[in-house]
């Protein structure tokens, strides 16, 4: 499962959506760190064990290996929507909503518009389509920029 979630993060960072590779990445790490927490929590299983009588190793085990993957992935999942995907939907909620109605507001809000009014012969502004993007050569890695 960890390389499944290994390989789903190299997608994302080499198709170049940053917030898709962090989420996978914060996944890996967790089932990761599970085998660490398995571990800890053996120690602190088998220091009870002597505490309760009827307490097996079995049962200790059991437990910690279900604990360790379930509560490192509820911590990932936390994570992955508090800090990641909320951000996102407080951001589209603050823009207005007579926003959506109107073509040149259709961009992200970080990015500046793109779209502008072109006197037409007549005399009446009507909207031109933006520049489109540089394109990048077969097999290349540029991203674009400066």
């Amino acid at each position: 499962m960890v390389s499944t979630y290994t390989s789903m993060a190299y997608v994302g960072i080499a198709s170049g959506v940053a917030a898709l590779h962090r989420i996978w990445m914060i996944r890996n790490y967790a089932l990761t760190f599970a085998a660490v927490r398995l571990r800890v929590s053996l120690l602190t299983g088998t220091a009870l064990m002597p505490s309760f009588p009827k307490l097996e190793f079995e049962a200790v085990y059991d437990a910690s290996g279900w604990a360790s993957i379930v509560v490192n992935v509820m911590v990932a999942e936390y994570f992955t929507v508090q800090r990641t995907l909320a951000p996102l939907a407080r951001r589209r909620q603050r823009r207005p909503a007579a926003a959506m109605t109107d073509p040149s507001s259709w961009t992200h809000p970080d990015q500046p518009l793109t779209r502008t009014l072109a006197p037409t012969p007549e005399g009446h502004g009507r909207p031109t389509a933006p520049a489109r993007p540089a394109r990048r050569p077969p097999g290349s890695r540029w991203r674009g920029g400066p």
